[in-house]
Parts: structure tokens; sequence; C-alpha cells
């Protein structure tokens, strides 16, 4: 799963198939539509081009000669949230303060943070509502890179 697609894998049926259908629709509401037909021997199917907080319930079915299956049980994916955008810091005395935009959907937002050449780590956990946090604390010629 990413912001824009959602895989959905499954066991192949027995018998002869020649294809399997796979089918979506936004969790809690609406009638199923039709999202693939795929060739016997798929045992995936990639759902691109999605928004981010896309809430989808997927089902698959195997064709025959003789037929349709019955649909699998319903599988529920939601894409994550889109990222947030326009990461601005803006250095103080002892301290970086950092601002961001985001589009909603989200609950919160991790902040990281590596000192150097180090690895990210994690820093802080703000609330959705907030766009802006302060690093207290910093040392003078020590470089701090943030996501």
């Amino acid at each position: 799963i990413n912001q824009s697609q959602i895989n959905v894998n499954w066991s192949p049926g027995l018998g002869i198939i020649d294809s399997y259908e796979i089918q979506r629709k936004l969790k809690g509401t609406g009638s199923f539509v039709d999202v693939a037909t795929v060739p016997v021997g798929t045992k995936s199917y990639s759902d691109a081009g999605l928004n981010p907080n896309s809430n989808l319930n997927y089902r698959v079915r195997a064709v025959g000669p003789g037929g349709p299956s019955s649909w699998s049980n319903e599988l529920g994916a939601i894409t994550p949230p889109a990222s947030p955008t326009s990461l601005a810091v803006t250095p103080g005395p002892g301290s970086a303060s950092l601002s961001w935009s985001h589009q909603g959907g989200c609950i919160g937002f991790r902040i990281e943070r590596k000192v150097g050449n180090g690895g990210f780590g994690f820093l802080e956990q703000v609330p959705a509502s907030q766009f802006n946090f302060t690093h207290q604390g910093l040392l003078d010629n020590v470089t701090v890179t943030y996501r």
C-alpha cells in the first residue's frame, strides 16, 4: 500500500480457471464495480491511481468454462494520507522552528531529525491540527536535518 496504490493478493482456485475478476467499492457505501480481469496464473493485482485516504473493499472470483465462482471474502484497505508539503525550517538561537502544509486526513505528524551524517530518529509527534513545531536545545554549528 502506498498513497496511490493498493495491492490485492489471493490464492489460486481449484479446477479449470480461465481468469480472475477483481471488484472494489468504497467501504460502507455503494456497490462493487469491476476494476480488472486478469489471466489464470495471476495471484495479485495492483490497483493504482488512487487518492490518498481511500478506504476501499475488494473481492475476487475465479472464472472458468462453467462460469464464475462465488466471490471471495471482502478485504479492506486504506491508502495512507498525503505527505506534508512546504516544510520550512527557520533557525534561531539554540532552536529551529519548523512549519509545513497539509491537506488533512491524518491523525498527526511524526517529526524526525538527524544530526550531521547520522541516521534519522524520532523527535516528536504532534496532532493533525498543528502545522508547526520548535526544536529547542540545539547546539551552535551542528547541522540538523528534519523530515
